[in-house]
């Protein structure tokens, strides 16, 4: 799906929750979250990399004692400025950062456009 908010080869980052969680919506993604039912803190992402000029990685954080530390974040990567190695890279550290569930990402040799 097109977003007004993505610019072809230019990077996207939305830290806001309330603004993150209409991008979200809007490109069809703030569905695919788990649900959290609270508990430790967790991370999930959700990776959309068939987008025509972005590859989508949604972040959700929850779990957290200050309300701050939880909430949705994104980053959009420009296909035309990175690769699904830099992508997967980016993905990796996320993944060192304790419980995370990742969905939608498969690393490819090349993107789809």
């Amino acid at each position: 799906m097109e977003s007004e908010w993505l610019q072809p080869g230019e990077v996207l980052e939305i830290r806001d929750d309330t603004a993150a969680q209409v991008f979200l919506r809007e490109v069809g993604l703030l569905e695919r979250f788990p649900e959290n039912r609270g508990g430790e803190p967790v991370m999930a992402v959700v990776v959309d990399a068939e987008h025509a000029t972005h590859a989508i990685v949604a972040t959700y954080f929850a779990g957290h004692p200050e309300r701050k530390d939880n909430g949705h974040a994104v980053f959009c990567f420009p296909k035309s400025k990175f690769t699904p190695q830099d992508v997967d890279t980016y993905i990796g550290v996320l993944r060192k950062s304790g419980n995370v569930t990742v969905e939608g990402w498969s690393p490819q040799p090349g993107w789809r456009c």
